[in-house]
């Protein structure tokens, strides 16, 4: 009459799933977003409310253009460059948690010694190659979007020349094209098996 919803073994897949999704990505990647958006708020917020700030804010109104220029190479003024820098920024430090999943679904000696440890209770270290996967394609897609918003912003600003000569321009066009590269040779032959 009553059929089980599943096994014990199936919950706890479930259980682990959940715990690596929330532990090891959502709690890093809602902190490190917060920290990067505390630039985004007036320069006396950080003062007020410490706790919940933890970099000085750099976001001013002159003369009812807002301006934000936390430095030299990352100032915006007006909405469209700002709403760019935004997307830039929180795109970047979205990337760290993703990054450090993608290294550490790939320590093999670390999985196999935390596989032999209560940790293996909590998280499904047999399946990190479907996270390393995951998180490739996460920090992937991040790097292009962060890549591109930053050369739009440029081009609005009349300052995409001097960027590109200079080493944070010219690294960044070097690790773009080496990331797409990588990824897309990963990609291909999954590609290639759609229907």
């Amino acid at each position: 009459l009553l059929e089980p919803k599943g096994t014990v073994l199936e919950s706890r897949k479930r259980r682990q799933r959940l715990a690596t999704q929330v532990v090891l990505w959502v709690v890093p990647l809602l902190c490190s977003v917060w920290f990067a958006a505390a630039v985004f708020f007036p320069p006396g917020a950080q003062d007020r409310v410490p706790a919940l700030l933890w970099t000085p804010g750099s976001t001013v109104w002159i003369n009812g253009t807002v301006t934000c220029c936390p430095k030299p190479s990352l100032c915006s003024e007006g909405w469209a460059q700002l709403w760019l820098l935004i997307i830039a920024r929180l795109s970047a430090f979205a990337m760290y948690p993703s990054l450090v999943l993608v290294f550490f679904s790939k320590c093999h000696a670390t999985l196999r010694f935390l596989s032999r440890t209560f940790v293996a209770e909590l998280l499904p270290l047999a399946l990190f190659h479907g996270t390393h996967t995951f998180h490739g394609l996460v920090f992937a897609s991040l790097a292009l979007l962060h890549t591109v918003v930053h050369i739009v912003r440029w081009a609005l600003r009349d300052e995409i020349i001097p960027y590109l000569g200079r080493w944070a321009g010219m690294s960044g066009a070097i690790g773009t094209t080496l990331m797409v590269a990588v990824t897309g040779s990963m990609l291909l032959p999954r590609l290639q098996r759609w229907p």
